[in-house]
């Protein structure tokens, strides 16, 4: 299964074995609202991928996943010719990221994904507040070790597979544009996400010492040391993963 889905089915306490309580909130800017012209699935991964191109300058890097997904629709599309039209500056760029969020969904989702019921066109207003909020994300990661990293090495019979968002100089972030705070859900996944990485054996995973959620829709960032994370939730999670 993948890292959602092992998070999905796992049991937790009231409140999630890390709870958000254990988190420290910031304040980064003013919520931002979106007049609906995209969904939130769609505008969540823009925002993720637009930031990840912002810290990089590596379109393809930015949206590995979803070329991966374009070629399911090789008479379709031409993701490497969109990706050479982004700038990160103009909304162009947002409407660009939209229409390759369709083929990542469809990398995740498999071939009997139905983009025609997705709404991925957003409006000029929309397009700024995503092209915003990635710029955000970039500002507030500062740096990327790396961006969507996987597991290769650490995947077990249980989770089998799974990335994660950005990897800062000492930072694992999640990227999430919804409108709610995070659940016990989303603080797992994290957590999941560090446990696997340091699996690897890569020196960015190594050099994590905080864990963060960033939500650029709510203004806000969520982070925690690893090392007030309790130990026993650490071994009862690693176990869960199969390890």
């Amino acid at each position: 299964m993948t890292v959602t889905q092992f998070v999905q089915k796992y049991g937790q306490p009231y409140g999630g074995v890390l709870p958000r309580s254990a988190f420290t909130e910031k304040i980064i800017g003013e919520p931002i609202e979106l007049d609906g012209s995209v969904t939130p699935k769609v505008a969540g991964i823009a925002v993720d991928n637009l930031a990840r191109y912002l810290l990089t300058g590596d379109g393809e890097e930015a949206f590995k996943f979803a070329i991966r997904g374009a070629a399911l629709y090789p008479r379709y599309t031409d993701e490497k010719k969109l990706i050479g039209r982004l700038d990160g500056e103009t909304v162009r760029s947002a409407w660009i990221a939209c229409a390759l969020a369709m083929y990542e969904i469809a990398y995740r989702i498999g071939p009997a994904y139905n983009r025609s019921k997705e709404k991925f066109r957003p409006t000029k207003e929309d397009a700024e507040k995503l092209l915003k909020m990635a710029r955000l994300v970039a500002d507030t990661v500062g740096d990327a070790a790396a961006t969507g990293a996987e597991f290769k090495g650490a995947y077990t019979t249980v989770v089998t597979k799974g990335d994660c968002d950005i990897i800062s100089h000492d930072t694992l972030w999640d990227v999430k544009a919804t409108k709610t705070v995070p659940n016990s859900a989303a603080t797992l996944q994290l957590l999941v996400y560090y446990l696997m990485g340091l699996r690897t054996g890569r020196e960015e995973f190594r050099a994590v010492t905080k864990l963060g959620i960033v939500n650029p829709r709510l203004g806000k960032t969520w982070t925690i040391s690893v090392s007030d994370i309790p130990e026993d939730v650490i071994r009862d999670v690693s176990s869960g993963i199969g390890y």
